[in-house]
């Protein structure tokens, strides 16, 4: 496990804190923000020796995608690196599935703005 020393600015002695991620959660969609958001979770997977969950929300009336072929591709790169993967493909609305999946994971880890979306929707750039 992970130790970061904190030194507090009224003492000499530092303190140890430890920090775990057990889990966490990228989100595809074929965006390059999010094959970049989801390297980064294998990063941090690679970091704390976590189980990375990897998720494809197939919108009704959105663009479509080949999810399985992303989620095949992406759980061979995970498996690559050596850890853990759950992969996973969902219908409905990205954000709101992505939600509900993110309740199970430590770290989530998404693009700003995939490829169905209309604007900035995690905010301007």
């Amino acid at each position: 496990m992970r130790c970061w020393r904190f030194r507090c600015a009224s003492s000499s002695r530092s303190r140890c804190y430890r920090s775990r991620v057990h889990a966490s959660l990228g989100g595809l969609d074929g965006s390059p923000r999010a094959d970049a958001a989801f390297e980064q979770a294998v990063l941090l997977g690679n970091r704390f020796g976590s189980t990375i969950i990897v998720a494809y929300v197939r919108e009704r009336h959105g663009y479509q995608t080949d999810g399985a072929a992303m989620l095949d591709r992406a759980r061979e790169r995970v498996l690559a690196a050596g850890l853990q993967v759950e992969a996973t493909e969902l219908t409905g609305e990205a954000d709101v599935e992505l939600a509900e999946l993110a309740k199970t994971a430590d770290a989530v880890l998404v693009g700003r703005r995939g490829v169905t979306t209309k604007g900035g929707a995690l905010g301007p750039r």
